[in-house]
């Protein structure tokens, strides 16, 4: 054989050898687009190989398999070296059909984390009005409490009301245990930290319950100034916010506990 023989015979074998290289790919795209799951179902089944425990499915967000090892008669109360279960995640995640599924499994609605946070203050903070609503009304969580308190004395009220979130401060205040009037460590109610803060709605959520006293006194000689000022002028915004309702003050104006802070 000739070197031209050679060197024909050598392009002939390349470009057989890249149709082959073409049509497998084909195939197996050919293949995939036929069965659009078979990738899912072959992930799906090289990730149960691992057997992950149902914590570490729920830190993963792999909430089907959640379900399936709740299915399967896993325990649901498993926590982390920070305290963390399960229910605490999808307290956070606002997954509240896995919640309930908890629940009903037998997680504690009680347990804490390193922080002393619970799955209800996971979903206050969170913003997340749904699970609120099963975790205070659920019969598995008759002992929740409400009116819980971080490492400063705060409650599920107070940091709402110091974050804005009108709609859950709305929400903790329907409930006939919660107290608007609780004082954190710095011996301020969460109507100051609304105030303080400037969230007008907050206040006005605040202000609209019966129970609020307008004119509780800041405590704690350590508390931040802003908080000392509110207090200070707690009286004059009362009588703003009277008028306001009562349709005598229509012009539009800043948050009556915030304005004018410093000649309060």
């Amino acid at each position: 054989m000739n070197a031209r023989t050679a060197a024909r015979s050598a392009r002939a074998l390349a470009t057989l050898a890249g149709a082959r290289a073409v049509g497998s790919a084909e195939c197996q795209q050919r293949r995939t687009s036929q069965h659009p799951d078979a990738v899912f179902f072959e992930q799906l089944e090289a990730h149960r190989q691992l057997r992950l425990s149902l914590l570490a499915e729920a830190k993963l967000g792999e909430w089907y398999e959640v379900k399936r090892l709740l299915d399967r008669g896993d325990a649901p109360g498993e926590a982390d070296s920070e305290g963390v279960t399960a229910l605490h995640l999808a307290a956070r995640e606002g997954k509240t059909m896995i919640a309930g599924w908890l629940l009903d499994a037998g997680a504690s609605c009680d347990a804490r984390d390193a922080s002393g946070r619970s799955a209800l203050a996971y979903a206050a903070a969170a913003s997340h009005p749904q699970l609120v609503a099963l975790l205070l009304a659920s019969p598995h969580c008759e002992r929740t409490d409400v009116n819980e308190r971080d490492r400063t004395g705060a409650t599920l009220l107070h940091r709402a009301a110091a974050t804005g979130a009108h709609g859950m401060v709305r929400q903790l205040l329907r409930h006939p245990r919660c107290d608007p009037n609780a004082c954190d460590a710095y011996g301020t109610a969460p109507l100051h930290k609304a105030a303080a803060f400037g969230h007008e709605q907050a206040v006005h959520a605040l202000l609209a319950d019966v129970r609020t006293q307008i004119d509780l006194p800041v405590a704690e000689p350590s508390a931040p100034g802003a908080h000392e000022a509110i207090s200070n002028g707690r009286r004059r915004a009362a009588r703003r916010d009277e008028q306001r309702a009562a349709g005598r003050a229509r012009q539009p104006r800043a948050c009556p506990l915030t304005a004018r802070r410093d000649g309060a």
